[in-house]
């Protein structure tokens, strides 16, 4: 009997592309790893949403006590667009 038989677990595997520590084919959704349109994983940004630990901002990065509107603020790092400098003379 020549016939191949694949187990339907294994086959179900190859459709989604779900093992333990790989990406999913369409959602990329694994612990670690960020989705594929939303980027969301543990303490980090949405591509759109921007979404830290217990917020949600559209088009907004959001830090300790400030909002953004389209500058990309982290704590302690500088902005995107707007960069702060000392003063030379001080």
């Amino acid at each position: 009997m020549n016939t191949r038989w694949i187990h339907p677990q294994y086959t179900a595997r190859i459709r989604s592309h779900c093992t333990p520590s790989t990406q999913l084919e369409f959602s990329h959704c694994t612990p670690s790893t960020q989705l594929e349109y939303s980027h969301c994983t543990t303490s980090t940004q949405l591509e759109y949403n921007h979404c830290t630990t217990s917020k949600h901002l559209e088009y907004s990065h959001c830090t300790t006590s400030k909002q953004l509107e389209y500058s990309h603020c982290t704590t302690s790092t500088q902005l995107e667009y707007t960069v702060t400098v000392q003063p030379v003379n001080s």
